[in-house]
């Protein structure tokens, strides 16, 4: 990836990781991002999704789990309406991420990494994807995009069938 890459922890701010800067939260980054994966206690999310509204970033996954699923669906409620006043594209919360190999993009909490092919997968469950990417390597298949959805707050398999339909890089669906 060519563009900048950030580090998001206030107890390391001002040092480098792998590298990159570290900032103390979003808000500090020196331009809009483009995507910001948030991996917190569900209890600190909407406050990394104010600070997502006041970078004007485009893009977030939801990682963290502690939402819908376990009954706190005010919580949920709030973070996509926040997203949504704010045209930013929400994934998850509760999910594992995206893989997209053809890009070099891990943007998950998956160990493994998929080798490149032009499968596209998207599921909700976690735990099937990670099957799922478990089974791939050992039958040498790879994939275009690989996209865990999580509750499906904001984007659903609806929104990326539709355009995954409209990718000439992906071959099965």
């Amino acid at each position: 990836y060519s563009g900048n890459l950030y580090a998001v922890n206030p107890k390391i701010d001002g040092q480098k990781f792998c590298n990159k800067p570290v900032i103390s939260c979003v808000s500090k980054a020196l331009e809009p991002l483009d995507l910001v994966v948030i991996v917190v206690p569900a209890k600190f999310v909407e406050s990394v999704i104010d600070d997502c509204v006041i970078n004007k970033s485009k893009n977030v996954i939801v990682i963290s789990a502690g939402f819908k699923e376990v009954g706190n669906e005010k919580l949920e409620k709030s973070i996509l309406k926040k997203c949504e006043k704010n045209n930013i594209k929400l994934l998850g919360p509760n999910c594992l991420g995206v893989i997209f190999p053809l890009v070099g993009l891990n943007a998950s909490f998956s160990d493994g990494y998929p080798k490149k092919g032009n499968i596209a997968f998207v599921s909700q469950s976690g735990a099937f994807c990670t099957a799922v990417l478990d089974w791939a390597a050992e039958k040498n298949i790879g994939f275009s995009h690989f996209i865990s959805l999580g509750n499906k707050a904001g984007i659903s398999e609806i929104d990326l069938l539709e355009s995954l339909a409209q990718d000439e890089q992906v071959k099965i669906f």
